[in-house]
């Protein structure tokens, strides 16, 4: 083979390695860097989400009627996520997106759990919910490291006297 030709290969190999690789679940969709990372995030997601709906709800959900798309970005940076809903007017998930970024044991053991609650939270209650609640319910489905940093953020916040009254906190929307 020419260097010419080489260097065609490598570039096109290259191209196609930084695309990434989509593993497709019951329930997911899941683009990730590549198709070990896509499989696993794939597999702890399925997991995640029934095992969070029968903490919660009492009993697993149904399958949704449309996978949701699930977008990995592995990192260095520290752990995030994002889901977002579109619900229908009379009640119920239209469509939904969820992203996670940062190291990859900090996705599956936290973000990824975190993500699954609101989609959880979001298909029983059929719209919106408070994000006071939609928050604390998904953070107490995060792995004890997340979970032990809310409880220092929320200590001070009582030490400084800056919390809600519950009665507040229930006409809060966001």
């Amino acid at each position: 083979m020419t260097p010419r030709r080489l260097l065609v290969v490598a570039l096109v190999a290259t191209v196609f390695a930084s695309m990434g690789a989509q593993h497709r679940t019951t329930n997911f969709v899941v683009n990730a860097p590549n198709l070990e990372v896509a499989q696993q995030v794939g597999q702890w997601a399925e997991y995640y989400r029934k095992a969070k709906a029968v903490e919660w709800l009492g009993h697993e959900m149904p399958n949704w009627q449309k996978p949701c798309p699930l977008y990995v970005t592995v990192s260095m940076e520290g752990p995030k996520g994002a889901t977002s809903f579109v619900f229908h007017p009379q009640g119920g998930v239209l469509d939904m997106k969820m992203e996670i970024e940062g190291p990859l044991d900090r996705l599956l053991a936290s973000v990824l759990p975190h993500e699954i609650t609101h989609t959880v939270f979001a298909h029983y209650f059929r719209q919106a919910v408070p994000r006071w609640a939609d928050e604390g319910g998904s953070v107490l489905s995060e792995d004890d490291v997340e979970r032990e940093r809310h409880n220092k953020i929320v200590r001070g916040i009582l030490n400084h006297s800056q919390q809600f009254r519950l009665r507040q906190l229930f006409t809060l929307k966001d």
